[in-house]
């Protein structure tokens, strides 16, 4: 008797695709330039990036730079044979303070674009590179940015701009002068702004007498810790509190998540 053996055990479609789940990570790479690297699993095949500034991408890993200056969403739409699927993000652009005592990470307030812009705009050119903090009045403020700084010893230090002002503001009420406060350096109350010179208000408790006659336009989010640091640094005492020994800085523009400013920092972008 013949007896046939037959298989019944079925056999698994090792090539069958699976939906992909869109993730990717990000890398800030200064004057206002990201890498965005997709994560994603499930073997995606296509990936169309979203910058939410008009434009888009595709590939893997992609890298963008930004011309505008208030918050976009970014999303990553990845799909294979089986579906796609999406995820989004917003990012914001923010100023890092570069010092030999630490940074200083600085948001701008979206409620004063122009001075936004215009800081940002210095920083992606190299402004205030080699610029110091000059001033540095103890439970006040510590005040830099100044071109004339870039040379050791100039005599008229304080006085320098880019060579414009900017209309003066008022504050707004979501920041006055609040510690980590950042404001607008004028030649008095209520004057157009410098252009260039920043100050950073280092009183615990703040410098609400400022309110309304100077334009914050920015706070510290982290990093305070270093501009104590600074205000401490040897002056020439009154009146004008003018550093003994240079202290430079830098300034780079970088992009961070909202997501990344919570979990990293306490802060919410607003």
């Amino acid at each position: 008797m013949l007896f046939l053996v037959i298989n019944c055990k079925k056999s698994s479609d090792s090539n069958s695709a699976v939906k992909p789940t869109a993730s990717y990570t990000y890398t800030s790479n200064g004057k206002s330039s990201v890498t965005f690297t997709s994560t994603s699993t499930n073997t995606p095949t296509s990936y169309t990036w979203n910058f939410g500034d008009g434009t888009t991408g595709t590939g893997n890993s992609v890298t963008h730079v930004y011309n505008m200056d208030s918050g976009f969403a970014v999303t990553l739409t990845v799909s294979n044979s089986a579906g796609s699927s999406s995820i989004t993000d917003t990012f914001q652009k923010l100023a890092n303070i570069h010092t030999r005592f630490g940074d200083m990470l600085m948001w701008l307030d979206n409620q004063l674009p122009l001075y936004k812009r215009n800081f940002l705009g210095l920083a992606d050119t190299g402004f205030y590179d080699s610029t110091t903090f000059h001033r540095l009045v103890p439970n006040f403020v510590i005040q830099g940015g100044d071109p004339l700084s870039k040379t050791p010893g100039n005599p008229y230090i304080g006085s320098g701009g880019p060579g414009y002002t900017i209309p003066f503001k008022t504050d707004l009420p979501l920041i006055s002068h609040v510690y980590g406060a950042v404001g607008a350096a004028s030649s008095g109350a209520q004057q157009a702004a410098n252009g260039s010179q920043f100050y950073i208000v280092t009183n615990p408790q703040g410098e609400h007498s400022l309110d309304g006659s100077y334009a914050v336009f920015g706070l510290i989010i982290n990093g305070m810790n270093n501009a104590i640091t600074i205000q401490n640094q040897p002056n020439s005492g009154s009146p004008n509190n003018m550093a003994i020994n240079r202290i430079t800085m830098s300034v780079s523009v970088v992009i961070i998540s909202n997501a990344d400013l919570k979990s990293k920092y306490g802060f919410t972008p607003y």
